[in-house]
């Protein structure tokens, strides 16, 4: 998931991005964590 990923990217959990729609910057955030992998 690229959720997870960012999650992980980032050293943890990350409540809000499971509770709220992905915004512009966290859909960004997560295309460039899973170019990374």
């Amino acid at each position: 998931m690229l959720v997870r990923s960012l999650a992980d990217r980032l050293g943890g959990e990350i409540p809000q991005l499971k509770v709220h729609r992905p915004t512009l910057e966290d859909t960004y955030l997560s295309l460039l964590a899973q170019e990374g992998e």
